[in-house]
């Protein structure tokens, strides 16, 4: 029995992802990840940006395009050290249950310690979180009525947390003195008193958006673009917590820790219902020959969505959610607050090169309860998409740095490029962590790591 290297990022991903636009997310999409948050007219993906993008770019002849691109993004904190102290310290224990070596008060004993160590050196500091994302953006543009943007996109989102007292593992004496011979079973089942748990909540959302936007002034100096966004979503938020004892049963009867979790993601999933809820965002830019400066606001009618109340019933599961009062609350609802964000964005003569920074005015929080308020700056180099073939010989590039000014307060580098048609967009803390993306390796793993990939075509 061993504790698969990835098995709660691996189920988290599978709880969460099953389908947000950016304005309901945290997380960048496509080439939005490279370039900033700030709207670029050098990718089609800034559709999902600000709204009055959609117009920023009307020439005399007509524009259309389309895109399609998935992400994602895994952070944690604490996950190698859990993983390790589990593999030296507590699956060695389980694994000699049953043997002739001790009796089940020294074995019970023994898991005590072990796991009353690992917990609380880990409680406090343990999260892992995952999220996935795609989105395909089409725009249409024309200069007798404006622009359009319509965008089918989504989001998964997965986050899980340690919950316990401050004594996670206690020892029923009276039933292990009088069972010396118990089994492993027996052991974890009526020989321990579990006060630990695991926390997750997961959410998923399918967003279709359309956008309008068109030039509403102009003089010689510029043009003043002005777009509204309109949403419609459709979401599903579950949470659950699951006693640490039926993890530790399932890896005595040699079942495995990570199929014990991928059981109860699936019964995760089926405990809350499908909301839906509309959102609005509007935008404004003005567009000069080598500037752009622009403000929008996203969410401006602030939709919600509630979570599954927990400890409702009086069972052993409902008795379990209420011992944690204290510590998750047991009926949740996620309000998707009004985020105003500036942006900028200066452009060589030929425009072929673009300094853009971005910050969000206020902080507000992701579908899993966390904040967030992005800056973002990047620099780039991309080629008018109508050179055609020279796209594919000379690639876009791009270069970014994005920092998170609340919640877990993150910073990443964000490297992209485009090449003919493909864009592939990374956010790193630091460029050793793609070879620990790669590998895997669940005690070197990097704290957090994004990756998009996906096409684009305007015409």
């Amino acid at each position: 029995m061993k504790l698969h290297k990835l098995s709660l990022a691996t189920a988290l991903i599978l709880a969460g992802t099953t389908s947000a636009n950016a304005a309901s997310n945290a997380v960048p999409v496509g080439s939005n990840l490279g370039y900033g948050s700030a709207s670029n007219n050098h990718t089609i993906f800034s559709v999902s940006a600000n709204p009055a993008w959609v117009s920023g770019n009307l020439h005399q002849n007509n524009n259309y395009g389309f895109g399609l691109t998935a992400g994602i993004r895994i952070k944690q904190s604490s996950l190698s050290a859990l993983y390790t102290d589990y593999t030296d310290n507590v699956e060695p224990l389980i694994d000699k249950f049953g043997s002739n070596s001790s009796d089940s008060f020294e074995q019970a004993n023994d898991l005590k310690i072990a796991m009353n160590n690992l917990i609380l050196d880990v409680r406090d500091n343990f999260y892992l979180q995952a999220d996935g994302n795609f989105s395909l953006p089409i725009l249409i543009a024309n200069n007798g009525f404006g622009a359009i943007g319509i965008e089918l996109s989504g989001i998964g989102t997965a986050r899980a947390k340690l919950l316990s007292t401050n004594k996670p593992i206690d020892l029923d004496t009276t039933y292990l003195l009088a069972h010396p011979n118990a089994t492993s079973d027996e052991i974890i089942e009526n020989g321990l008193i579990v006060q630990a748990a695991l926390y997750a909540k997961t959410a998923t959302v399918n967003e279709a958006a359309l956008t309008y936007g068109n030039q509403f002034y102009q003089n010689q100096y510029g043009q003043l673009s002005v777009g509204v966004r309109a949403k419609y979503m459709q979401a599903k938020l579950v949470k659950s917590i699951n006693s640490l004892d039926k993890y530790l049963k399932s890896s005595s009867d040699g079942d495995g820790f990570d199929n014990q979790l991928s059981d109860d993601f699936e019964q995760h999933s089926d405990l809350s219902d499908t909301e839906t809820a509309f959102g609005v965002d509007l935008g404004v830019q003005w567009l000069a020959e080598n500037y752009m400066v622009g403000l929008s606001v996203m969410n401006i009618n602030s939709p919600s969505f509630k979570y599954n109340e927990l400890g409702l019933s009086n069972d052993a599961q409902g008795n379990v959610e209420k011992f944690y009062t204290n510590q998750v609350t047991l009926a949740e609802e996620v309000t998707l607050d009004p985020q105003a964000r500036l942006e900028g964005t200066l452009y060589s003569e030929n425009r072929d090169w673009s300094f853009a920074v971005s910050y969000d005015l206020n902080a507000t929080l992701d579908l899993v309860g966390q904040e967030y308020q992005w800056a973002s700056a990047s620099v780039s180099y991309a080629s008018d998409a109508s050179s055609g073939w020279l796209s594919y010989i000379i690639p876009d590039v791009r270069l970014g740095y994005r920092a998170n000014q609340a919640g877990d307060t993150r910073s990443y580098i964000t490297p992209g490029l485009t090449w003919g048609f493909l864009n592939i967009d990374l956010g790193l803390a630091d460029f050793g962590d793609i070879g620990k993306a790669a590998s895997g390796d669940p005690e070197d793993l990097p704290e957090a790591f994004m990756a998009n990939i996906g096409v684009e075509f305007m015409f």
